[in-house]
């Protein structure tokens, strides 16, 4: 194997002296113009895949050492260029942003600016994430994880920064929880959920929708903004029963009390089967609120059987429905999940 120290001219040297050898020599060994194989130990002309062969057959290296050789050449070469260094200095730049947020799908929304130049990246994210920063949040997450990703912190930024352009009410924590407890009597459609964020605002929370990022694996987050908490959703699935479900949850989280902890609620949490006690308390509180006479399935599970919960509980039956496929008494594909009303994404956007 040829010493990756060595240049090809040297070795193509080491040939001829092997030998006893000129350039012409060598050159009419290998049918070789005299000009090409100077240029090549001059550096001049690349070595290509069947000089490699040649070269192989008249000396001790094997093609893919000469083709090594060549190659280091080729990155010595592109090394001494100060467009390719300015080139990689860009390119490390853009990777270690791409570490923190994930900045083609911000461009592809239409957060940041569309531009190559990391200089103009990293000034667009910085600002987003300096505007989106909470000192405390709760999340409705699917991944898992106790900690937000870098595709859930962006999130999070671009719902901070747009909650924080919303005018809304002071906040009047008691106006807030006698509404969010009153919200499933309230909210019985796709129609009703509509006026929701308007309800919010009166009470002194802004309720935004913010289209998530692939990835991101989250429903609904719940967050301080110094001197009054927020909410957004992501609207995954569309499905009126989860959108709902998801405000009640961040609800129940503003209710709690959760937003004034100046602790990131995400970390140091104690679990209890992969959920935190503070998301179970808001799961406990958001489903008293819905279900306040219990819901217990009964047998069997008719359409008038579910109406009737609906009724007792005077909730919507789409809740209904979503409940019970969520405690697995019903199927997901059950011929009932029909009835559940979707949000289109106009009337999402209504909230963005």
């Amino acid at each position: 194997m040829i010493s990756m120290s060595s240049t090809i001219a040297e070795c193509i040297d080491e040939i001829l002296a092997c030998h006893n050898w000129s350039q012409a020599d060598l050159a009419d060994v290998l049918g070789w113009g005299q000009q090409a194989l100077s240029e090549i130990m001059q550096g001049k002309r690349r070595i290509d895949a069947s000089q490699s062969l040649a070269l192989a057959t008249v000396s001790d290296h094997s093609p893919e050492d000469w083709l090594a050789l060549q190659t280091k050449a080729d990155i010595a070469e592109a090394m001494r260029s100060v467009k390719t260094l300015a080139e990689l200095a860009e390119i490390r730049k853009r990777a270690d942003l791409e570490e923190i947020a994930p900045v083609r799908q911000l461009i592809a929304q239409k957060i940041i600016p569309r531009t190559k130049n990391a200089a103009e990246r990293e000034k667009a994210v910085t600002e987003l994430l300096a505007d989106g920063y909470v000192p405390g949040t709760a999340a409705k997450k699917t991944d898992g994880q106790p900690e937000f990703n870098r595709i859930q912190n962006a999130w999070l930024a671009i719902a901070a920064r747009r909650a924080r352009q919303m005018q809304v009410a002071e906040f009047d924590a008691g106006k807030f929880a006698m509404l969010a407890q009153s919200l499933p009597r309230m909210v019985k459609n796709v129609q009703d959920i509509g006026q929701v964020q308007a309800w919010f605002a009166a009470a002194g929370v802004p309720l935004i929708y913010v289209p998530p990022l692939p990835g991101g694996k989250i429903d609904g987050v719940s967050f301080s903004l110094e001197t009054h908490p927020a909410i957004a959703i992501t609207g995954r699935g569309k499905r009126f029963d989860k959108i709902f479900y998801t405000i009640l949850h961040e609800a129940s989280h503003i209710v709690n009390g959760h937003w004034l902890e100046a602790v990131n609620l995400r970390e140091n949490e104690e679990c209890y089967g992969g959920t935190t006690k503070r998301e179970q308390e808001a799961d406990q509180l958001a489903t008293f609120w819905l279900y306040p006479n219990g819901i217990q399935p009964p047998r069997p599970l008719t359409k008038q059987a579910i109406t009737q919960l609906a009724a007792n509980n005077d909730v919507a039956k789409d809740m209904v429905i979503g409940h019970l496929q969520h405690i697995q008494a019903l199927p997901w594909r059950t011929i009932f999940a029909k009835e559940i009303g979707m949000l289109s994404e106009e009337e999402l956007k209504a909230w963005a």
